[in-house]
């Protein structure tokens, strides 16, 4: 039995990814795949503007995965940056003054859309552009500079108004309990009031709890039947811009005496060994590759462990899972109908190639595979496995075709 893989580009930016069984005829079964744009994106800034003013949203806090409690009640001045505005004025020293609400919806600490902070400053001229911070929001009276000299900000006591009583001595205690914010919805909404109108804008984040990682597959102590293995984790907590990496080394039980000697050993992954991870931005399985890694034996045993980075108030935090051990050993599977299960998924894959599917029975030839047309190497079809493994490609349609 002979069978003839194809992988054929569309212009629209989609793919197609053939696979034609001779069999009673010609299948083409046609997975159409969307390439996806992965790794840390500046948010864009968000605009307001009426014929006085234009404000742009130039930070928000969707640039951290986790606050550190601390960084928001020490010293305000050197607090990291929350959230930043920017304020141009379009006609000679407007008038204008701003109000900031802060509410929170913690279900942990009895917070239902709970207004925790709410200020509106005296009006004032704003004699040039100005760049403001949450630094710029600590004191009750405030120096700023903008492009034509300084204005002060202040705000009567009347109004500010903050949580209060018991409610607030256990609200401060309960954070300062915790080394992050805790897990919730927070809202801040700012208002620049004009004679024009008011501008504002509404920001809406929500934080999770610290981040785990879990290993899921190869499970602890198992024993694979390739050299080409998929690794699978599930992570809780912490998601946003949070990304993975990956260390993976031989273990040799008569020279290492723990998990954690052998995975501090020269690695197979990343290779040659720099020291560190391989990196997989925000994919939780991974193909081993045909290329670029160091071959994977069989009857040898390899430690593995996945990290997790999220970027924090306080630079990046890394959090590992533990260490696995598995072991090669065993009938191996063809590379070819690896790269398949990677693309295609588990279940679709049976579904198609298992005993009772469609395109059950096929004899893969590693010697005609086709991109584009063109035969390719095994190594080229595992880096568009490895492509779908880390997420850079993904399924939205399969058919099957008779020809």
């Amino acid at each position: 039995m002979r069978c003839t893989y194809a992988i054929e580009k569309a212009f629209t930016g989609f793919e197609e990814v053939s696979i034609m069984r001779y069999k009673k005829g010609i299948w083409k079964l046609v997975v159409g795949t969307l390439l996806l744009f992965l790794g840390t994106h500046p948010v864009q800034a968000q605009v307001v503007e009426n014929e006085v003013l234009r404000v742009t949203l130039e930070q928000t806090p969707d640039q951290y995965s986790m606050l550190y409690v601390t960084d928001l009640i020490n010293d305000p001045s050197t607090a990291p940056i929350i959230f930043q505005i920017r304020m141009e004025p379009k006609v000679s020293n407007p008038e204008i003054s701003i109000e900031v609400k802060f509410t929170a919806d913690v279900p942990d600490l009895g917070l239902d859309n709970e207004e925790i902070f709410w200020v509106r400053s005296n009006p004032f001229e704003l004699k040039g552009r100005l760049v403001m911070s949450n630094r710029d929001l600590a004191e009750q009276s405030n120096v700023v500079q903008t492009t034509n000299g300084p204005v002060t900000i202040n705000a009567e006591s009347d109004n500010i108004r903050y949580i209060k009583g018991g409610q607030q001595d256990e609200l401060v205690s309960s954070i300062l309990s915790r080394p992050t914010v805790p897990p919730g919805l927070y809202t801040l909404r700012y208002t620049i009031q004009t004679d024009a109108g008011d501008l504002y804008d509404i920001v809406s984040v929500e934080f999770e709890s610290r981040p785990s990682v879990q290993l899921v597959a190869p499970t602890n102590e198992a024993v694979i039947q390739t050299m080409y293995p998929v690794f699978q984790w599930e992570s809780s907590g912490a998601s946003r811009e949070c990304n993975y990496g990956i260390r993976i080394c031989e273990f040799d039980p008569e020279k290492h005496s723990s998990f954690e000697e052998a995975l501090n050993d020269e690695s197979s992954l990343p290779f040659p060994d720099d020291g560190g991870y391989f990196d997989l931005t925000s994919a939780t399985s991974f193909q081993y590759p045909l290329t670029g890694a160091k071959e994977i034996e069989e009857g040898s045993q390899y430690v593995w462990q996945v990290r997790k980075y999220c970027p924090t108030t306080r630079g990046e935090e890394i959090v590992e899972s533990e260490i696995f051990k598995f072991a090669v050993g065993g009938e191996q599977v063809d590379p070819v109908s690896l790269a398949l299960q990677s693309i295609l998924g588990q279940d679709r894959f049976d579904q198609y190639f298992g005993v009772s599917g469609e395109l059950a029975g096929y004899t893969p030839d590693p010697g005609n595979v086709m991109i584009d047309g063109e035969v390719v190497s095994i190594s080229e079809l595992m880096n568009l496995s490895t492509q779908f493994s880390t997420g850079q490609y993904t399924i939205i349609n399969m058919q099957v075709e008779e020809q």
